[in-house]
């Protein structure tokens, strides 16, 4: 008989470098004779929360075949935070060096644990060991006492090597929350902080209270909102205490607790974990520790089948109810001559308000209504086009399926589903006609001198007549008599009507390209055409400038700042990224700044994107009035001449500077006293006249 052992050997507690972490780790124990074991972990990375179960399986199979006096082994351990209190014990007391073993007889050998877990790992035999495909399948399961990481690790090994042994890991991220939604209406997912119920006089929904502090330090979770109560508490060791209210329920020290809390009606409930500021004070923290929000949806209406699912697929054949084609980001397109091949597929599944699946070939189908506005005609199979309404009743398994053709119409058409009377899904089809419009769109303002090819330097918009996108059309291009750059000759349309053009700077040339796009490659044909100009510069700088946009700000006011660099042209330099240490020289301190001004704009260690020989940032003006200003080191040494790839030897380590000034926050108020005092004068002077005139002293 084979016998297949599950080894736990002796443990040694070590502290994991860096980490916090106490490793429990095997001592050296060989259980198989020849080849080692091999171990898959189905699920190797599980992420959850203090006191909550879960688990991941895994299977153990030899190498290769095993013979009549071969055994199957695994060396088990585990890594974990060095607070929590789990351990790993020995479930067979079979055997004299705590050996838990399976055999075809008996095919199940359990590993126990302390703490928060039992048991931790579970193996079942499948089978004899009796071929290299003979497998042992087991479980890990796991209830975390503190956040952490948590890594269990399962090795086969040989008597001859332990060192040599294959190993896998199973690693458990154990968020740091003492508060969770667990169950309801959507599935519990990191980070825990949020959940969904339904509205009802009996419905709902549970959170996960933890009280993990030192011995005697309770917890206290509180309730708000939706007219929401604590139905239940059960904690997994000592009394849970709810308030008269059921508004809040004390948690006992060092476990956790199911909170059930009712779910009356529709809203949001907010749901808060104190801690007790000390063992057993009956004071708890004014500050949550943990928050958890619940959305409270309205009750569901039995019969109305708004949640009905509406697919729509551009395949010709059988409709795909587990993918919809709407969820990309255009809709789908086909030409607009008038044909009996389908351009999409609608396909329906038919729910309730309480998303109750009603399949579509039952006998309590409800009838169907799709309507299409626009271009486009619908028909009921996809060699069929009937018009732009069809109604269909309760009957067979495929009424809930339609197809969109084209009617000859060049356009948008908008489908409407409806469900037993109401609104379920809109979806969108285009039909494109011939090629009207051609819009040019220059993505590179410059592009380099240098000979090599800019991708996607200016792109081109192909329409109708109803500025419906017109894919799969050609474009084609032509620098004319120009000799600074080349165009690719043409390309085409992508499903959006984008065709995009690569431009290549000849060396040495300088200048403004002007590029014709048109629909023919011959001038006699073409009937459609735009133009555009792109610029054609170096990447390397004579001057480098920095200004701000005004000369005089007020405190706190938005300051725009204009970097700009031309080259030997006056051009400004080609456009790209131009990156720390190309333009800026790559320091921390780079720009260097007077006058308070609280950002940084231009960061040496940054990246500067210029188009067209310009790049603009913003800072704000400081709240003291005084004059500001902000200089900037250029890349290299002074007067270096053995890197002049992007700015010339006269520029490299110097510096630039913009200069501006802020008003002091009480010159408005001088002025305007300044104006009141000049008004007071002219007063008295005029009051004076009049008093002459009428002759009072």
């Amino acid at each position: 008989m084979k016998t297949i052992s599950l080894k736990k050997a002796a443990v040694v507690a070590t502290a994991s470098l860096g980490f916090g972490l106490l490793s429990v780790v095997p001592a050296n124990a060989g259980t198989q004779t020849t080849t080692p074991s091999v171990i898959t972990i189905t699920t190797p990375s599980v992420t959850t929360i203090v006191g909550s179960a879960v688990s991941t399986t895994f299977a153990v199979n030899a190498a290769a075949a095993l013979s009549a006096t071969e055994t199957l082994g695994v060396i088990s351990s585990i890594t974990k935070p060095t607070d929590s209190a789990i351990t790993v014990a020995d479930g067979d007391a079979a055997t004299a060096n705590a050996q838990a073993t399976v055999n075809n007889t008996s095919k199940a050998a359990t590993l126990t644990s302390t703490g928060y877990s039992s048991p931790l790992t579970t193996i079942t035999s499948a089978g004899a060991i009796t071929t290299a495909t003979s497998t042992v399948a087991g479980t890990i399961t796991f209830k975390p006492d503190v956040p952490g990481t948590y890594v269990y690790k399962l090795s086969g090994a040989t008597a001859a090597d332990d060192s040599a042994a294959s190993s896998v890991t199973a690693t458990f991220t154990v968020v740091a929350r003492s508060l969770a939604y667990t169950t309801g209406e959507s599935a519990a997912a990191t980070p825990f902080d949020t959940g969904t119920a339904i509205a009802g006089p009996a419905n709902t929904v549970t959170v996960t209270g933890t009280s993990t502090g030192a011995t005697g330090v309770r917890s206290l979770v509180t309730v708000d909102g939706a007219g929401a109560t604590i139905a239940s508490a059960t904690a997994g060791s000592g009394t849970s205490v709810i308030a008269a209210d059921f508004k809040s329920v004390r948690i006992p020290a060092a476990t956790n607790a199911p909170v059930v809390i009712n779910t009356p009606t529709a809203g949001t409930i907010t749901v808060k974990l104190y801690n007790e500021t000390g063992n057993a004070t009956g004071i708890f923290s004014a500050t949550a520790a943990n928050t958890v929000t619940i959305t409270v949806a309205a009750a569901a209406v039995v019969g109305v089948y708004a949640a009905s699912k509406v697919y729509m697929n551009t395949s010709t054949t059988t409709p795909d109810s587990t993918s919809d084609a709407t969820t990309t980001t255009t809709a789908p397109s086909a030409s607009s001559t008038a044909s009996n091949t389908p351009l999409a597929n609608i396909l329906v599944k038919q729910q309730d308000a309480q998303a109750t699946a009603t399949n579509v070939a039952q006998a309590d189908t409800k009838a169907i209504v799709y309507e299409i506005a626009g271009a486009g005609a619908l028909g009921t199979s996809s060699g069929q086009r009937l018009g732009s309404y069809i109604a269909v009743a309760a009957a067979s398994a495929n009424d809930n399926i339609v197809y969109i053709f084209p009617d000859g119409r060049s356009g948008v058409g908008t489908i409407t589903v409806k469900v037993n009377g109401v609104l379920v899904s809109t979806k969108t089809v285009r039909f494109y006609g011939s090629v009207a419009t051609y819009a040019a769109t220059v993505v590179n303002k410059h592009v380099a001198s240098s000979g090599a090819a800019t991708t996607g330097a200016i792109t081109v918009k192909v329409t109708d007549a109803n500025a419906v996108a017109v894919p799969s059309a050609t474009v084609y291009a032509s620098v004319g008599t120009s000799t600074a750059a080349t165009i690719t000759a043409s390309a085409v349309t992508n499903s959006s009507g984008v065709a995009s053009f690569d431009v290549t700077g000849v060396s040495a040339k300088f200048g403004a390209v002007t590029v014709t796009f048109s629909n023919a490659s011959t001038t006699a044909a073409t009937t459609i055409s735009t133009t555009a100009s792109i610029g054609v510069s170096s990447v390397k700088a004579k001057t480098v400038t920095v200004a701000f946009n005004k000369a005089t700000y007020s405190p706190g006011e938005k300051m725009t700042l204009t970097l700009t660099a031309l080259d030997s042209n006056g051009l400004g330099i080609a456009d790209r990224t131009y990156a720390a240490d190309e333009l800026l020289k790559n320091l921390a301190a780079n720009p260097a700044m007077t006058g308070g001004i609280g950002t940084t704009p231009f960061l040496g260690t940054a990246g500067v994107d210029i188009v067209a020989g310009v790049a603009t940032a913003t800072a704000y003006a400081p709240l003291a009035g005084g004059p500001v200003s902000v200089s900037w080191t250029l890349r290299g040494t002074a007067g270096d001449t053995s890197d002049s790839t992007y700015l010339v030897a006269a520029l490299q380590g110097g510096t630039v500077t913009a200069s501006a000034t802020v008003t002091s926050p009480t010159d408005a108020l001088t002025t305007q006293i300044d104006a009141l005092n000049a008004k007071i004068v002219a007063l008295n002077a005029l009051i004076a006249k009049i008093m002459k005139k009428l002759g009072v002293k």
